[in-house]
């Protein structure tokens, strides 16, 4: 990304306080509130409109340039942030769970309750695995004898006999050869 960076115009704040707390604001989320309360708690004092003023009209490209450069850094947040949403609205999904009296509510309400509960899980699950580049699904293209090559099994060519809708053989019969129902392999 190539801005044309802002240069810094403030005679109280030195080029790198300005870029901490750009950086601060951005890790958490724009919100100047909380970034003030991070920058103070490091120590560099600067109120929560003074962070505004220089995100949206002082210095926007130069924030927009931090989030580019720390962007992995942000993106790391992010995931910590969306498993500790996962992990809370796991324990309160199985804690609702847990105070559901099935035997008071309808069958109908009994099911509703649970599939929603499993689907806010399941979707925190996802972001999770989407979040950290794991896989959310299983796709393989491969053709059955593919597959069994690759596991070291073998292909057998041959034509199918179609059985009658009950067998007179169990499948170890059948795969022995013969069709006798007592004969042993």
């Amino acid at each position: 990304m190539s801005l044309d960076i802002e240069p810094i115009k403030s005679r109280s704040y030195t080029v790198e306080q300005v870029d901490r707390a750009l950086l601060v604001l951005a890790m958490n989320g724009g919100n100047s509130l909380r970034a003030a309360d991070e920058l103070a708690d490091q120590g560099i004092e600067i109120d929560d409109s003074t962070l505004r003023l220089w995100k949206s009209k002082h210095y926007p490209r130069r924030y927009l340039h931090i989030q580019e450069q720390y962007g992995r850094r942000l993106e790391d947040v992010l995931v910590a942030q969306q498993r500790e949403i996962a992990i809370a609205a796991s324990l309160k999904a199985l804690e609702g769970i847990q105070q559901i009296d099935f035997n008071r509510i309808d069958h109908r309400d009994k099911a509703r309750s649970v599939q929603a509960l499993q689907t806010t899980a399941g979707i925190g699950t996802d972001k999770v695995l989407t979040l950290t580049g794991r896989p959310t699904a299983v796709v393989q293209h491969q053709d059955s004898s593919a597959v069994l090559r690759k596991y070291g099994g073998r292909v057998i060519e041959g034509t199918a006999e179609e059985l009658t809708s009950e067998p007179s053989a169990t499948p170890g019969q059948l795969i022995a050869g013969t069709r006798e129902p007592n004969a042993h392999e």
